[in-house]
């Protein structure tokens, strides 16, 4: 996302990434022992430091607040938006308005963030009208998330806008779409059905489909990057995805169903933690503007693929054998 980059920016004035991870810690540390204080009157110093050192022996927590990627605002966002949905009679005024701009930040950071929040709004929502007779527990205070995330959605059309001269939110987003029809079938299916009177771009590169998402959509020599990529390509393909889902709909359905359930045991700390120095992305981009931080990138565990995860995951995974889902994966 566009706001994430921004949330970068400060890292390219003190020319140094290490200022991201500093900065993500420190909310996450800072929210957490709000939420100790708030929900469960944990105060001392003593009582925080009591959770968070498993937290950070035994969890993903610093995992995640080490990558420079937006993944630690997705905690962010459940946090944020349960203290001031459950609790703003625990909360300062201070304290409240911090929240709801943490809620902003986190769901313009990461697309997947957008349904999420909509998600938890609905059921705090659901909890509002269950409890309208009950007493026992306090009724859901709806207005300042909803007034978060509304701001965040207007951010985020307001950015397509003023970069692509549409209304969208993302605008990329249908590419991730099309790769995944691709990958799981229906769009190929569609295409060889209507290929011989709609002449796609892409019914010139039939034989190389379907191919795993990743395959279709970053490879130099990919269809998708031939016929324009995700700029240049997106009449066509918001065409495609629109006229697959409308051809296929029960198929997709299912398709839907049985990737949520194959994903949920694949969670795990090692996708994506592969050695980069031999790409360009991101290599040049620090090279180029973190010179200073190069050197301990080109040497990195990570970067030498000596990383060894396998202890982590023992922690991590949620489900018992590693080999399986590395084999899923």
């Amino acid at each position: 996302s566009f706001f994430y980059n921004l949330f970068l920016a400060p890292a390219l004035w003190a020319h140094t990434l290490w200022l991201v991870v500093v900065l993500q810690s420190l909310i996450a540390a800072h929210l957490l022992r709000l939420v100790l204080r708030v929900v469960f009157g944990l105060t001392s110093l003593l009582a925080v430091f009591g959770v968070m050192v498993p937290l950070g022996l035994l969890s993903t927590l610093p995992w995640f607040t080490g990558f420079i990627m937006p993944d630690i605002f997705t905690g962010v966002l459940i946090l944020s938006l349960f203290l001031l949905v459950f609790c703003p009679s625990q909360l300062g005024l201070g304290e409240k308005i911090y929240l709801v701009v943490l809620v902003v930040v986190a769901v313009t950071v990461h697309f997947s963030h957008i349904p999420l929040a909509l998600g938890l709004l609905s059921v705090a929502l659901i909890l509002k009208v269950a409890m309208r007779k009950t007493s026992f527990l306090p009724s859901p205070s709806l207005w300042r998330g909803s007034i978060a995330v509304a701001v965040a959605l207007m951010l985020l059309v307001g950015n397509g806008y003023r970069s692509y001269g549409i209304l969208t939110i993302s605008p990329s987003g249908y590419a991730f779409l099309l790769a995944r029809l691709v990958a799981d079938g229906p769009a190929v299916q569609y295409l060889r059905a209507h290929c011989p009177e709609e002449n796609y771009a892409l019914c010139a590169y039939l034989d190389q489909m379907p191919t795993n998402s990743d395959a279709f959509l970053w490879p130099a020599d990919s269809p998708f990057r031939k016929v324009g990529w995700v700029s240049g390509y997106r009449q066509e393909g918001q065409k495609i995805v629109m006229e697959t889902i409308l051809h296929y709909p029960a198929q997709i359905g299912m398709l839907v169903l049985s990737n949520t359930f194959r994903q949920i045991p694949m969670i795990n700390n090692w996708y994506g933690i592969a050695p980069y120095i031999d790409t360009s992305d991101p290599t040049d981009a620090i090279k180029a503007n973190f010179p200073g931080d190069f050197g301990a990138y080109a040497s990195s565990r990570q970067n030498q693929n000596t990383l060894g995860l396998s202890r982590f995951n023992r922690l991590h995974l949620l489900e018992i054998g590693r080999a399986s889902c590395r084999e899923r994966v």
